[in-house]
């Protein structure tokens, strides 16, 4: 099995954000959220504690959303992760997502499934993510490209 990887969209500053640690509760609930702070605009208000002085740490999802590696990678090589948006030779455009226990690409026009292993003879590679390129969700904004 590979290393679990995550990454968070911040919803104040809309930027991408690498995740260093997740803390759970007993019951299972997420408590808190680390990141490196790097560029973040409204980084002064997330300090909880001083010797933290090189992470932020987040009580909760609420000012991040979350999403995780898949193991797998694009034709370039290009990490996938949750929430991205692929394009397959044929110019179809996926959502990845984790149901039933894997991952699978949603083909935004029927909302038919596929397991993303399948995908990779397809010649899939990432477009972007919902949250940095919501155009990419309407057909013809990836005619552009």
């Amino acid at each position: 099995m590979g290393k679990l990887k995550f990454r968070a969209w911040h919803k104040l500053d809309k930027k991408m954000v690498n995740v260093v640690g997740l803390t759970y509760e007993t019951n299972g609930k997420l408590d808190y959220i680390t990141i490196y702070p790097g560029e973040l605009q409204q980084r002064e208000k997330y300090f909880r504690e001083p010797g933290w002085h090189r992470c932020l740490t987040f009580k909760g999802e609420n000012v991040l959303e979350i999403m995780q590696f898949t193991g797998f990678k694009d034709g370039k090589n290009q990490e996938i992760y949750g929430c991205d948006l692929l394009n397959d030779d044929n110019n179809r455009i996926y959502k990845v997502c984790f149901e039933e226990g894997c991952w699978i690409a949603k083909n935004v026009d029927d909302n038919q499934s596929y397991n993303l292993y399948t995908l990779q003879n397809r010649g899939i590679r990432v477009l972007g993510n919902i949250y940095e390129n919501p155009e990419l969700l309407t057909r013809e904004e990836v005619y552009k490209w």
